[in-house]
This record gives C-alpha cells, sequence and structure tokens, in this order.
C-alpha cells in the first residue's frame, strides 16, 4: 500500500504486501458465493478478502464485519471466502466489484489502482473489527489464519469463532454489531428458546421422528449443539445425524445431491431405514435444505418450494387477512415449478414475485415487502420480517400475529438456515397437525426439464430483470412464446449462464413428454437463432 492514497492512510506500503502475500495465481471475481475455485489457488485471495473485510468496517466505523471461509455444497478440494456485511446479510452488491479489483491486482501499481474506491469509502477512519468462522475443509484452518493476517495489516481487532456454519456466522456479526452474545453457546440456546415458544409444553414432546444428513460437514457439530439445548429447554427432537464426517464431503451426500439427482444421499436409501422414515438433507455448509421420503413410487422431493410454500400456508392462516396494511409476498425465480406459484396466488391468494436466480437478487426483492418468504428450488432461503411488519403485529392482540412473530424467532432472518428452517417446518407440521403426505398433498408439481445448449457466445442473448423473457434476439423469444402456445399447461425460459457459453432452458408443461419436447424444442430455436 501507499503510505497515504488521498486521507485514506495505511500502515504499510503495496510492496510489503506483494512480499507478503504474492501475486493473483489466477483471476477470480466476487459473485452471490464471495470468492469460490479450487483451493490451490486461493491462498492470497484470503489475505485480500481479511483486509477488504477490514477496510470495509473502518468504512462503517468500526462495526464488525464477518469472513466466512467455506466452499458450500463444492467438492472438498474447493474452498471458498465470502464477505458478511455489518447487518449479518450479503457484502453490499456496491463493493463487489471493487473487492474483484482488488484481489486480482497482478502488480503493485494496478493494486494501488485498487485501492482508490477504498479510499474514497474509508476516508480517515481507522477503527475496524473483522469476525472469521470456516468450515471443516482441510484448508480452511490455514485459510481462516490467512484472512487475519490480511485483516491484521490494518491493525483490525479479530475475532475467530472457528468451525461453524454460514448461517451460524451471519448470525454472528448481526448479533455482535447489536451488542450481544454471538459464541455457538449462544445461538443454540436462542434457537432453541424460539422454538420451545414456538411449541409449548403441548408440542413439545410430539416432533415426528427425523433422519438428518449432515453431507459429512460442518451442519453435523452444530446440529448436535443444538439438540442438546432443545432438551435443555425440554423439547425432544427426535433425530437421527446421518453422514456426520466419516465420508467425503459432499459427495453422493447433501442437498445439492439430493435436489438435482432426485436421489438419496449415502446411507439413506430405502434399505438403509425404517419405512417411510422422515428425512432431511443439509449442505456442506448447513446453508441449505431439503426434505425426502419414500413411498411406493420412489423418492419424495420436498425442495425448497414446498418449504416456501409451507410457510405461506401457516402465516397466512395466522393473518387471515386482519393486516391488509401489510405487504405479504412470496419470493421465487424463474425456476420455481409452476404448482407452487399457482397454488400460491390461486388457493393462498398470496401475491408472488419473480427475481433473478441468485440468493442475493431474492433476498433484496424480499425486503420489498412487509412479510417476504424466499427459497430457491435448491432449499436456500428464509423469511424476512419489516420493522413495520413488527410493530403491527406487536400492537396487535390477535393470536395469530403472536404466533407468527415467534416464528420469526424460530427462522434465520438474516440468511438461509439449513438448521433453524428445518425447525421451523418441524414446528410448522406439529402446529398445523400436519403429516408428510398432508404438505406433499398441498399442490401437484408440473412436469419439467432442464437442458443447457453451447453457443458461440452466451453474451449475445439479453434478458429481462427476472430472466423470464429474452430481449436480444427478439426471435428467439418469439419462437419460445410460440413453441409454448402449443403445451397445455406450457412454460420455459432461456437464460445465459454465468460461468460458461451455454444458454440454460428451464421447461415446463402438463406432463413428462410433452415437458421434455417443449425443452428441446426451445434448445432448437436456440440453435437456430445463435449458432
Amino acid at each position: 500500500f501507499r503510505e497515504q492514497a488521498g486521507s485514506f492512510t495505511m500502515p504499510v506500503d503495496t510492496a510489503a504486501f506483494f512480499d507478503r502475500f504474492g501475486e493473483p495465481p489466477v483471476t477470480h471475481k466476487y459473485g452471490t458465493a464471495g470468492f469460490r475455485a479450487n483451493a490451490d489457488s486461493l491462498a492470497r485471495v484470503m489475505s485480500v478478502v481479511g483486509t477488504i473485510a477490514a477496510l470495509r468496517s473502518r468504512s462503517l466505523d468500526g462495526h464488525c464485519i464477518g469472513v466466512m471461509v467455506t466452499a458450500s455444497h463444492n467438492p472438498v478440494q474447493d474452498n471458498g471466502v465470502k464477505i458478511i456485511d455489518a447487518s449479518g446479510g450479503m457484502l453490499s452488491q456496491a463493493w463487489e466489484p471493487a473487492a474483484t479489483e482488488l484481489v486480482n491486482a497482478a502488480t503493485p501499481a494496478e493494486f494501488d489502482e485498487a485501492l482508490k474506491f477504498f479510499a474514497n469509502a474509508v476516508g480517515d477512519k481507522t477503527k475496524c473489527k473483522v469476525l472469521i468462522a470456516r468450515d471443516t475443509r482441510p484448508t480452511s484452518q490455514d485459510f481462516a489464519q490467512r484472512v487475519s493476517a490480511g485483516a491484521s495489516m490494518l491493525n483490525a481487532e479479530v475475532i475467530d469463532i472457528g468451525i461453524a456454519t454460514t448461517p451460524q456466522a451471519h448470525w454472528a456479526v448481526a448479533r455482535c454489531n447489536m451488542g450481544q452474545a454471538y459464541d455457538q453457546a449462544s445461538y443454540a440456546n436462542f434457537f432453541a428458546r424460539s422454538i420451545k415458544d414456538f411449541l409449548g409444553d403441548a408440542l413439545a414432546s410430539k416432533l415426528s421422528p427425523l433422519y438428518v444428513d449432515s453431507a459429512n460437514g460442518v451442519g453435523a457439530q452444530s446440529a448436535v449443539s443444538l439438540g442438546e439445548a432443545l432438551k435443555s429447554v425440554g423439547v425432544e427432537w427426535n433425530v437421527t445425524h446421518m453422514n456426520t464426517g466419516d465420508g467425503p464431503l459432499n459427495d453422493g451426500v447433501g442437498a445439492e445431491h439430493v435436489q438435482k439427482q432426485l436421489q438419496p444421499p449415502a446411507n439413506m436409501g430405502v434399505g438403509d431405514l425404517p419405512d417411510k422414515a422422515r428425512c432431511a438433507s443439509l449442505d456442506g455448509d448447513a446453508d441449505r435444505l431439503v426434505f425426502f421420503d419414500f413411498r411406493e413410487g420412489g423418492m419424495r422431493l420436498f425442495d425448497g418450494d414446498r418449504i416456501a410454500v409451507l410457510l405461506a400456508v401457516y402465516v397466512a392462516k395466522q393473518l387471515q387477512d386482519s393486516f391488509p396494511e401489510l405487504k405479504f409476498r412470496l419470493v421465487q425465480t424463474a425456476y420455481a415449478n409452476g404448482g407452487s406459484t399457482d397454488y400460491v396466488r390461486d388457493v393462498l391468494k398470496v401475491g408472488v414475485d419473480i427475481a433473478k436466480t441468485g440468493v442475493k437478487f431474492v433476498h433484496h426483492k424480499a425486503e420489498e415487502s412487509d412479510i417476504g418468504i424466499y427459497f430457491e428450488a435448491n432449499g436456500h432461503g428464509t423469511a424476512l420480517f419489516s420493522s413495520k411488519a413488527v410493530q403491527t403485529l406487536e400492537s396487535s392482540d390477535l393470536p395469530g400475529a403472536k404466533k407468527v412473530l415467534v416464528l420469526r424467532d424460530v427462522i434465520n432472518e438474516y440468511t438461509g438456515d439449513a438448521l433453524s428452517d428445518a425447525l421451523a417446518v418441524e414446528c410448522v407440521l406439529a402446529e398445523l397437525g400436519m403429516s408428510f403426505d398432508d404438505w406433499y398433498a398441498l399442490y401437484p408439481e408440473l412436469p419439467s426439464r432442464q437442458l443447457k445448449t453451447a453457443v458461440p457466445d452466451r453474451g449475445a442473448v439479453k434478458t429481462n430483470e427476472d430472466e423470464t423473457r429474452v430481449l436480444e434476439p427478439s426471435q428467439l423469444q418469439a419462437d419460445i412464446d410460440a413453441l409454448v402456445s402449443k403445451y397445455t399447461r406450457g412454460r420455459a425460459f432461456a437464460r445465459p449462464s454465468g460461468t460458461e457459453d451455454v444458454v440454460r432452458v428451464y421447461a415446463e408443461a402438463a406432463s413428462r413428454t410433452e415437458a421434455d419436447e417443449l425443452a428441446n424444442a426451445v434448445v432448437d430455436a436456440i440453435k437456430k437463432n445463435l449458432c
């Protein structure tokens, strides 16, 4: 660093930084998942991210900023790192390009140039605090130390909470900035008390048995801690923990595997469990969740769409149109199954907003409502409550208002949290007296098909904001519209991949045959227009 960049004073010069941490071996881009790649290319990235987190903290007058070292559902040889903002949410999108530029600076001169953004944001502020957490990957401990080294170069106060789930890290940052206890025991105790408040004495001993796949990841030990905290307040969580770390991380296990492959995780097939066992699967850092069970027709998947609908059913039942001043919406992406969308709009009479694919876009869209529930199909989601909603419900004498407020405490509002979401589902099912069969019967899913096709230039495809329609080339959307009109309950869209030169296609229709036909026909239309 320069000794001074504008009014932005740094403790060491750029040459010292490069001497210590080296040059970037490959180019990285900060996205929804932060920086994520094969672990071999990330050592320097970790140090720079520690510095960025300290700078972000300085810009916010020393408020705590988090750094989570994880690659979530990726294979064990990968790793990643993302910054948690002072609110407990994701890093401000305005900082993402600057973070990318600083991480990829290949020379001291480029590094100095990239610092200009931070100079304007930080000014002469010097106080900073960085909280670091990590998952159980073999590279994560070393990477967390590198993050700490990068933050320490700006004399940051570094708090290392050790191994934690990604949602725990988000929760810890928010609590730290509220001056409240944020250690892992506090996390377990907080949610245990909230769950007991929801269930009461009558239901505290009536949670049905559940088999939980922890993807051989960090969620296993957190689930055990939460179970002990629940027991201490009188809640019997009848849970059997599976895939707790004896096998490879995310290899044939985890929510990503179950949802994408439509197959049960290792050790949890039909012959491994009791008949009609109720099951849940977390991903490697415990921020995604899906449920599944088995019937004669095979495995039944309860994905993010079904979780969102269940929570919407509960909230709608409690509100009962008594609070017209509150904007209550369900937020989905274009990948949400049309059966779920139709049920929420036509049966529950709850509005549905469609956001661009990616949790940061869905989360921000949900923030526009007073009560916004969102879950991507992959099982990542939560429910958000505005200050207006909280004040309105707190001032009401209606029992339903109090129940919604207690549900709010059961859910981790800061980010998708597989553990709190799992228990929120269990609480709602118990309160409504619903079985998995009842839950699955809420709506029929439309058969769907996802495909991708290689194109010379994916940048030639431009879509609208929520990615449901192609703007360029316009003829492609006209062709898709014509194809969709031929199929009963047909729906299809095409969107460029964010990572490879392909265009992704989603199609659904009233039958499996029609969904497959429509998807393949859209692929042919893409080839006609782009190849």
